[in-house]
């Protein structure tokens, strides 16, 4: 990444509005500020789009341009303009192409886009594959009453439990270290150690010097943290990062609690509220408890014949390479 690149870039988004997850601090801190760059379509000099990743080497060298970690999607970040709407589909091919055409050589490109980005002939047409994720979201959440009308039976019971049964409250608190231990505690019961540690830190210091996150506690009169949730938010929307609990208290409705009072406190910056999904069943039928749509999320990836021998060998034996 040359000073000039990161400069056009950061002008490019003071115009164009994207995701806290394309902004230069996000990817200093989620991948260092030497490990990700950025493409960009122009229209003459005009900047009109970009593309950021994180940038990488394998194993054995191999050049990845991937996803940043604790980082639930990316991709191009461009203005869709007023034309009708056969213009506005060949702009895109034409923004897309561009962008694909800058990219530097690589053994491996994958990326999760974000939920604006419908439109994935281009990279089809250009040899990638794509596999659908999802995730969960609430809209209109400044309308508090319409959004508990919308929750599922358990998740009303858990918060009613959490206040009169267990007799929590919720505080809000900038210790990070506070909060690694409650989502250690989420890791330690499945007998895993805790990931990204010292990458949450980054994070936290990141977000904030920018005044968009937000750690909140459920907490017993005797002082205990039951759960605890980790939140961040742009101009569009607050996202669910993290969350934990303690494993000794779960049967308190303490992380529903927790999570709706996040969506209460995101309300009084932003409309919409994403929970970032989950593939992992337990977990996506709780989000979709609350009431939340399911919204897909497009994973676009192309590699070169043998990484991807490597890449199917790889998932055999440990998982897919995600």
């Amino acid at each position: 990444m040359t000073q000039d690149s990161r400069q056009r870039y950061t002008d490019f988004l003071s115009q164009n509005p994207a995701s806290i997850f394309h902004q230069p601090w996000w990817l200093d801190a989620t991948c260092g500020p030497e490990n990700w760059d950025v493409v960009f379509a122009r229209k003459k000099e005009h900047v009109i789009a970009a593309l950021p990743f994180f940038l990488k080497k394998g194993r054995f060298g191999q050049i990845i341009l991937g996803q940043p970690p604790l980082t639930p999607f990316l991709g191009p970040v461009y203005s869709p303009g007023k034309a009708r709407y056969a213009r506005r589909l060949q702009q895109e091919h034409t923004i897309f192409e561009e962008l694909l055409r800058a990219l530097p050589p690589c053994h491996l490109f994958h990326q999760c886009f974000s939920p604006a980005i419908t439109n994935w002939l281009v990279f089809r047409w250009n040899g990638f594959q794509q596999s659908t994720n999802y995730t969960y979201r609430l809209y209109n959440i400044k309308n508090h009453e319409s959004l508990w009308n919308e929750t599922e039976d358990n998740i009303r019971t858990d918060v009613r439990k959490a206040q009169n049964r267990f007799a929590l409250h919720i505080e809000q608190s900038d210790d990070i270290g506070a909060f690694l231990d409650i989502y250690a505690g989420t890791w330690k019961r499945q007998g895993k150690r805790t990931p990204h540690s010292t990458l949450i830190r980054n994070i936290d210091a990141a977000c904030a010097s920018h005044s968009c996150r937000r750690m909140l506690f459920a907490v017993d009169e005797g002082g205990r943290r039951h759960a605890a949730t980790y939140i961040v938010w742009d101009q569009d929307a607050a996202y669910y990062l993290l969350g934990g609990s303690d494993p000794k208290l779960r049967q308190s409705g303490a992380h529903t609690f927790v999570v709706w009072e996040s969506i209460l406190q995101a309300s009084k910056y932003v409309d919409v509220f994403d929970f970032e999904g989950s593939n992992i069943r337990s977990i996506e039928k709780n989000f979709r408890a609350f009431g939340a749509r399911q919204t897909p999320l497009f994973w676009l990836e192309r590699a070169t014949p043998l990484f991807r021998k490597i890449m199917l060998l790889r998932d055999i034996l440990t998982g897919p390479w995600k």
